[in-house]
């Protein structure tokens, strides 16, 4: 349910897809009238948010009263309220859940897609990143959060993950409150604004080589700015799982790593397939399926897996 809610919030933001965005007062038209299918789309994908979130609610709800909960953010912040919880409270709990739930799915998932397709193009960062794993840790155990101070080469990994695969590349529409002039140029009151976040990240003036995955342009010389302050939306509705987001990737990148190597995949006659780069278009972006090979970097590290 979570992917079929994330798909259609995914259609349902895409710019220009929808008459009534730059025509308002057709909100107001009746469902039967020709051009109103935006109204029955529109109702059945509240059907499917509102299922998305109430069900997961009412099960730990379930749960909790046949004295099977197990530890959630859901049971933990009912066992908190130590009385009997309002309506109000009860939708805050359940969308706030729904929230962190839907928004990590889909953009975690398309993340981390987008570090396998770079350790497949681009081996000798893979291995370089390896090497300072096995400095960090002796090869002995998996990486940490602790161990981040010693990884600056993984951290800045993460960094251009976010930067050379931008998830959102049109980030998400705002609307001016009133009117205002920027550079000269004057935006009316309710204008419909989209950052081009991927522009901003690839603007070659500020990113050399920006369509390459490089994780020294964050080092000496280059000493090139974070992309955390673009990738992750602005103002009030930037992302309020960046930091959560910053530390999972460092993480999984960190682990991954540590144990597994990432390879092309090869055809019947043994030769490496090739693989390119290729962004799908939409609001989370996705990159295109790709063939590889995950493997043992050594079988000490299989105990980790199984």
């Amino acid at each position: 349910m979570a992917n079929l809610v994330m798909g259609e919030f995914s259609e349902a933001t895409t710019p220009g897809a929808w008459m009534v965005d730059f025509i308002p007062r057709l909100r107001h038209i009746p469902e039967w009238m020709p051009g109103a299918g935006f109204k029955k789309t529109a109702k059945l994908f509240r059907h499917h948010l509102l299922q998305n979130v109430q069900d997961p609610y009412q099960y730990v709800r379930d749960q909790m009263t046949n004295g099977k909960g197990d530890v959630s953010y859901v049971a933990g912040l009912i066992k908190d309220i130590h009385r009997k919880i309002d309506p109000e409270e009860e939708s805050i709990i359940a969308w706030t859940a729904a929230s962190m739930m839907n928004a990590g799915t889909d953009t975690t998932g398309a993340t981390l897609l987008a570090f396998f397709a770079a350790m497949v193009i681009y081996p000798k960062v893979q291995k370089k990143a390896q090497e300072e794993i096995s400095r960090a840790t002796g090869g002995s155990r998996l990486p940490s959060f602790t161990d981040k101070p010693n990884l600056p080469y993984i951290t800045a990994m993460a960094q251009e993950v976010l930067r050379w695969h931008t998830l959102a590349p049109m980030g998400f529409p705002h609307m001016t409150t009133e009117d205002d002039t920027y550079r000269g140029y004057f935006i009316p009151k309710n204008t419909l604004l989209f950052p081009a976040v991927a522009s901003l990240t690839h603007d070659p003036e500020v990113y050399h080589d920006p369509m390459e995955f490089k994780p020294e342009r964050y080092f000496e010389p280059y000493n090139e700015p974070s992309p955390s302050d673009l990738v992750f939306g602005f103002g009030r509705r930037s992302c309020p799982g960046r930091w959560i987001a910053e530390q999972t990737l460092f993480l999984s990148i960190a682990q991954t790593l540590a144990v597994f190597r990432i390879e092309r995949e090869v055809d019947a006659e043994g030769r490496e397939i090739e693989v390119g780069y290729e962004q799908l278009p939409g609001v989370i972006s996705r990159v295109k399926p790709f063939p590889c090979r995950i493997v043992l970097r050594d079988e000490t590290y299989r105990m980790y897996v199984e």
